[in-house]
């Protein structure tokens, strides 16, 4: 008994100063997430999640409850902002060898007035297994971005991530049937990011897009980017129906930037990088789940479940613009029918996410659209996005 509590009680200790770390680094890099059609489409993640691999994105606690057993492959991609627009704009363009008209039109000013697009494809670099309190899991992901810099500029991201982590969670039973027990969970992740980025004039995108090659992609600057992770989180379940749970990610998440203004040649040629080191600011997530008894039903209805979260309660701590409490709320709702079919909806930073889910056992495919605030105040400026996922 004296060591569940000495554990315990380290937990807590872990979580009190993590928030002093995030004061010695003054160069906040961004958390590292994998993005799943299985959890956007109900506004997830939420701490209190316990099925699929996408735990090792929100709680280590759940590696206790989690029999997910082995992912093999997962190709995921997911659609963001105006890109589909954007697309299409440049083909225009393209095919009609007159850009700089096309730009003067009122409808494509639209598109580039605040301007946020992307695409992040995971895999096919996605193996992950969660068991009897184990998980472990390795993925990548590759993901473009455009962003409005000015009037006349647009500023192109280029990303590869690969990330690796592994845990453990052990159980401390309330009850000899195991009704009431919670769950403690601990995580160590590493990931590496490479990251081109590129700054180009509106009216040079058609050359861009149809003459980027290696020698733009080599002598762009380039960032490499190398995080060290701890995750901690605790998982308390009531009789089936109830849970609980806080979500502590990022305890102590170190990183150190190299930055090469010669690009990725300069790393190669051994040139002397800018170095800064930096921190993921550290994140307490909690939220509970309800998951009525639907035996009754059985034969249509297999599951449902309701989930509240509320996400980076301290976030005031270490961001200089802080966000609507509002945007911090999220709610969500799935339901299994027929044991096959998954049917999930949500909301999250004031906007709607649906999704749907067919679990045919050897994979599984999710699709799910969904809104996403990249301001501080509801509503201020909404992304919207739309996710595909195959699954093994």
């Amino acid at each position: 008994m004296f060591k569940k509590k000495a554990i315990l009680l380290s937990v807590v200790l872990m979580m009190i100063p993590s928030a002093g770390y995030s004061q010695l680094f003054n160069n906040y890099l961004e958390d590292i997430y994998v993005p799943t059609g299985n959890d956007f489409g109900s506004a997830g993640p939420y701490p209190t999640d316990n099925d699929g691999i996408e735990c090792l994105f929100s709680n280590p606690a759940a590696f206790r409850a989690n029999d997910s057993g082995f992912t093999f492959a997962d190709l995921t991609i997911q659609l963001e902002g105006q890109i589909l627009n954007l697309i299409s704009l440049l083909s225009v363009g393209i095919n009609e060898g007159d850009f700089s008209s096309l730009l003067s039109s009122s409808t494509t000013a639209e598109i580039f007035n605040d301007l946020y697009a992307g695409v992040t494809v995971t895999g096919p670099l996605c193996l992950g297994y969660v068991k009897n309190g184990f998980g472990f899991g390795v993925f990548n992901t590759t993901k473009a971005v455009f962003e409005e810099i000015d009037s006349l500029s647009l500023g192109v991201s280029l990303c590869e991530n690969i990330y690796l982590a592994s845990g453990y969670a052990f159980r401390i039973p309330f009850s000899k049937d195991e009704a009431h027990a919670l769950d403690i969970g601990f995580m160590g992740k590493v990931g590496v990011l490479g990251e081109v980025n590129l700054e180009q004039s509106l009216f040079e995108l058609p050359s861009l897009s149809t003459e980027l090659d290696s020698t733009i992609l080599l002598l762009s600057p380039f960032d490499l980017t190398a995080v060290l992770g701890v995750d901690v989180g605790v998982m308390y379940h009531c009789c089936d129906f109830f849970t609980a749970a806080i979500s502590f990610q990022d305890c102590f998440s170190p990183g150190v930037t190299f930055s090469y203004e010669t690009g990725i040649n300069g790393l190669f040629s051994s040139d002397a990088p800018n170095i800064s080191l930096g921190i993921i600011p550290f994140k307490l997530n909690t939220g509970v789940e309800y998951s009525p008894d639907v035996s009754s039903t059985r034969n249509i209805i297999s599951a449902l479940t309701v989930k509240l979260a509320y996400d980076d309660i301290f976030e005031f701590v270490y961001s200089s613009e802080i966000t609507n409490w509002l945007l911090h709320i999220k709610t969500g709702i799935e339901i299994t029918l027929l044991e096959v079919l998954e049917l999930r909806a949500g909301i999250y930073e004031g906007l709607f996410h649906m999704g749907v889910g067919i679990d045919l056992t050897f994979f599984k495919i999710d699709v799910a659209l969904f809104g996403r605030e990249v301001s501080s105040q509801p509503d201020g400026n909404p992304v919207y996005n739309m996710i595909i996922g195959l699954k093994f």
